[in-house]
């Protein structure tokens, strides 16, 4: 098992400075390569960092059923997000395509250095376009994809790195690499449009050694459909068929035990998605959404679950270069067969809980804009572990190219 690279985001930022720095000359000589990214820098308050529970609360997954306390760490932090994007342009609309996304936060408390993350992808795709070139008829767009993940696995009650039974570190738990292809059709009508889409994902997680790694295989089938019943109105139909297959880590029996005889975890998902998008007036859009999901579990189905959400988003634009969003988001995740805490004597296993998000963007340029982002989560369960509260509010800068 290779170790996940620490790749630092100055390291990118010469890279994107390489790939940027090509003369302005090649536009006017209709060069066959051409590029964009972005960039967007963000500095912000977190009062939740690990999710930990709001208030005192008895574990029953412990021997003893502890009485914990848990510590919220609030913390500031600077995000850092790169996308770069280069495509070479072939005869008959083809082209070929290679692109670069990276994401990080780091945070500026001691406590909550655990919380910090990294992600990056790097692709390669082409893509192929039918009809006109502004106004294609349908279009084919495959990508392969390697990415890297950096996320230490911590207790939610303290930040503190996990530890196994025998006090073996299994903070790299959930770091990862992973391969993706995926591939998209989609042919577009004069009011209406249909895609289909495959994707398969190949994830080779951290081996602590002491406890089952969460290597999977991951492929999606999805198909969906675009229409507009109004000329004021959008409406998009998705459906997906998701399979994933663990190669190590054990399913839980019916009593909710992890028992290494059992098999490797195998589910199962379903996932429905409707959305509407209605144009009020010149400044205000309005967007709705639900999505229904289901889970099965290939063994005696313990890890079956049902999940709803209905989404509402008002997006208003005040002028040119000054526009706002306002996303609100309702859910819930419902265990038929499973408990609180995975133990039988407790309740069945229930979440549920909503998100407000509130951005403003403000536009300097074509180049330059920035923008203020404020979120509040909230999550209850039947499992006390798991439900928190949470503020953050961001303060960014983008710069597009």
């Amino acid at each position: 098992m290779k170790a996940v690279t620490n790749t630092h985001p100055f390291n990118l930022i010469t890279l994107m400075a390489a790939l940027t720095s090509a003369p302005a000359m090649a536009a006017k000589e209709a060069s066959p390569l051409s590029y964009a990214g972005q960039i967007d820098l963000a500095l912000g308050y977190d009062n939740n960092v690990y999710h930990a529970p709001a208030d005192d609360y008895i574990d029953y997954s412990k021997s003893g059923f502890p009485t914990i306390t848990p510590q919220t760490a609030p913390s500031s932090f600077t995000d850092l997000g790169i996308e770069l994007t280069g495509a070479y342009q072939l005869a008959n609309n083809q082209s070929l395509q290679l692109g670069l996304d990276y994401s990080g936060r780091w945070h500026g408390s001691n406590d909550a250095e655990s919380a910090d993350t990294r992600h990056q992808n790097i692709w390669t795709g082409y893509n192929h376009a039918w009809g006109k070139k502004k106004d294609p008829s349908a279009a084919l767009n495959l990508r392969l994809v390697s990415g890297s993940h950096q996320e230490l696995y911590v207790d939610r009650d303290t930040g503190e790195h996990m530890l196994s039974t025998q006090g073996v570190d299994l903070s790299s738990r959930y770091s990862y690499r992973s391969t993706t292809v995926e591939g998209e059709f989609e042919r577009f009508m004069e009011n209406w449009s249909y895609l289909l889409g495959v994707d398969w994902r190949s994830y080779d997680y951290e081996d602590p050694i002491a406890i089952s790694q969460l290597d999977n295989d991951y492929y999606r089938l999805k198909a969906g459909i675009k229409f507009r019943p109004w000329s004021s109105t959008k409406v998009k139909l998705t459906y997906s068929y998701a399979d994933r297959q663990y190669l190590e880590r054990p399913s839980r029996d019916e009593l909710g035990r992890l028992l290494t005889r059992n098999p490797a975890r195998h589910y199962s998902y379903h996932s429905y998605d409707a959305s509407l998008r209605q144009r009020l007036s010149e400044q205000w859009n309005l967007n709705l959404g639900f999505q229904l999901d289901t889970r099965s579990d290939h063994y005696v189905n313990y890890d079956d679950y049902t999940k709803t959400e209905y989404r509402l988003q008002a997006l208003y634009r005040h002028s040119k270069n000054l526009k706002g969003k306002l996303t609100y988001s309702l859910w819930q995740r419902n265990y038929s067969n499973a408990f609180a805490f995975d133990k039988a004597s407790q309740k069945d296993k229930h979440y549920s809980g909503s998100s407000l998000d509130f951005k403003t963007t403000l536009d300097l340029n074509k180049m330059h804009s920035v923008w203020m982002d404020a979120e509040l989560n909230q999550v209850d369960s039947t499992d006390l572990r798991y439900a928190y509260n949470q503020f953050m509010l961001a303060l960014g800068y983008t710069f597009s190219f």
